[in-house]
């Protein structure tokens, strides 16, 4: 068995392109990707892809089966336009900086997500079967396990599981399975209702699916086919990339003794699930799953006498990484606080559920209300994005739709309140969202803190003029062209030079 397989990294665009400047060490050892513009290929869609790209640049001078078969890789999905965490977008979750556990040594400053999952991954591998060639993984999960793992099954696809109650489960995707042999995949069912778990599992136990697979050769040649993979050219029939495909929402319906949908390739599979006994499972999909997952992880050894510190010093719901930060902070008034490579005054006012990223140096007199959260991204030399957004918005849906949310509350509102509207704004009001140009870019030395107060305030004052001018005819960005034009050495060069500025107190 190959101890140390290959990584496969799909990665938003502008990281993937940059990877080599923010993170040398790790482009030095892994291949990475991105899916191809304009296109959703999904989970099955974007491994086709990436596993097709890193099999091209190896040369392709050995059959695209042999080169599955010769080695071990594992492909993590960092990708994705991360809508529900818009402060991680352009440089992809699997790079969320960190804090170090209290609890823990042989840790770092400037860690990340990606580098506490590595090491669980690999060991994974470690105690899988000869016949497994690839692990897909998900990439805004943090996966534990308090004790070794076992050997795992051998089967053609091998799906990782926990144990959760029908509240957790109804979030993810569910693996019904024998109460007696839990190896023994029944049904995968994406998303069930609570009340569909519990009568389930009167005949079945269950786990939640934690996005961990592993694919024989034969399961990857399924795969690749399913995505329109033509074995005989070595290509993909239809186009340069992969058909869509999606490994939890579609293929997972095909495995099992009683599998929800009928696939004839699919069901030729051999399938087992590999239940990770005391395992644990953290979620970084959304803004508050960060500060939520970081909770939980902080507080896993609760025994003060092992972490060295006085009852007072229990952990908040805060957390505050690479910061020049000067506001007092109350744990009730100020819960739900993220706040990371970011300048933050004295002269702040802040409330609950903030994620604070990218601020520059800065004397601002700002007060954010409530579940108001900020986001700066360099853009070019000396410009920076300016996003504003909702702790709880996601970026879905068509900006006149009542039901569509920034900020937290209807869109149009935002304009009503401010005495614009979506003509005068040259937003049509069909575009979805995460389309639409809101975020103004300006130089760093031109923002204001009365500025970002219109943009962000719930009551702004509609006379200001001056204001609603400087947004109008700024150049403004979609959330998707801020991913796509972020300039990610920039922000990476801040972050350095405030850990360095903080590293005394």
């Amino acid at each position: 068995m190959i101890d140390d397989p290959e990584l496969l990294l799909s990665l938003p665009p502008q990281m993937a392109r940059q990877l080599a400047v923010c993170h040398p060490s790790l482009a030095e050892r892994c291949f990475s990707g991105y899916d191809p513009p304009q296109t959703q290929l999904g989970s099955g869609g974007g491994t086709a892809h990436i596993l097709h790209q890193a099999w091209q640049q190896g040369g392709g001078s050995e059959s695209f089966s042999q080169w599955v078969s010769d080695s071990q890789r594992i492909v993590i999905h960092g990708g994705g336009e991360s809508r529900r965490l818009p402060g991680y977008a352009a440089a992809g979750k699997l790079f969320i900086p960190i804090p170090t556990f209290r609890w823990s040594r042989g840790q770092r400053l400037g860690q990340t997500l990606l580098d506490l999952n590595e090491p669980f991954l690999r060991s994974v591998f470690r105690q899988a079967s000869q016949s497994a060639r690839l692990m897909i993984a998900s990439g805004d999960v943090l996966l534990r396990a308090s004790k070794s793992l076992a050997p795992l099954p051998d089967a053609d696809v091998v799906l990782l599981g926990m144990w959760a109650n029908p509240e957790i489960a109804q979030n993810f995707g569910v693996m019904f399975v024998d109460k007696t042999q839990p190896q023994r995949l029944l049904t995968f069912l994406q998303k069930p209702d609570p009340d569909e778990i519990r009568g389930r599992s009167r005949e079945s136990a269950f786990l939640i699916d934690i996005g961990g697979w592993l694919l024989s050769r034969r399961a990857v040649e399924c795969l690749m086919g399913q995505c329109g993979w033509d074995a005989g050219r070595s290509a993909f029939a239809q186009s340069d990339h992969p058909q869509p495909c999606d490994l939890y929402g579609r293929w997972a319906l095909s495995l099992g003794e009683e599998p929800q949908a009928q696939d004839e390739a699919i069901s030729k599979l051999t399938v087992a699930v590999a239940p990770i006994s005391h395992g644990e499972f953290y979620h970084f999909g959304k803004t508050g799953d960060v500060i939520d997952s970081m909770y939980d992880l902080q507080t896993i050894v609760r025994d003060q006498t092992e972490l060295g510190v006085v009852p007072s010093l229990a952990q908040p719901r805060q957390f505050i990484q690479d910061a020049e930060f000067g506001v007092p902070l109350r744990r009730q008034q100020n819960e739900s606080l993220w706040v990371e490579n970011s300048h933050i005054p004295s002269s702040w006012q802040l409330s609950r559920r903030h994620m604070l990223t990218g601020v520059p140096a800065n004397q601002w007199n700002l007060r954010l209300d409530e579940g108001r959260c900020l986001d700066f991204v360099p853009i070019d030399r000396c410009d920076l994005a300016i996003r504003v957004y909702g702790f709880t918005d996601a970026f879905r849906g068509m900006v006149s739709d009542s039901r569509t949310q920034w900020l937290e509350q209807p869109v149009c509102d935002w304009f009503a309140d401010r005495g614009l509207t979506l003509q005068k704004s040259g937003i049509s009001p069909e575009v979805d969202l995460q389309d639409a140009p809101l975020f103004p870019v300006l130089p760093a030395n031109e923002l204001s803190g009365d500025f970002m107060q219109w943009m962000i305030d719930p009551r702004p004052d509609r006379l200001s003029e001056n204001h609603r001018a400087t947004w109008l005819n700024a150049r403004r960005l979609s959330a998707r062209q801020i991913s796509h034009s972020a300039g990610l050495e920039r922000l990476y060069r801040q972050r350095r030079d405030l850990r360095k500025s903080i590293l005394p107190v």
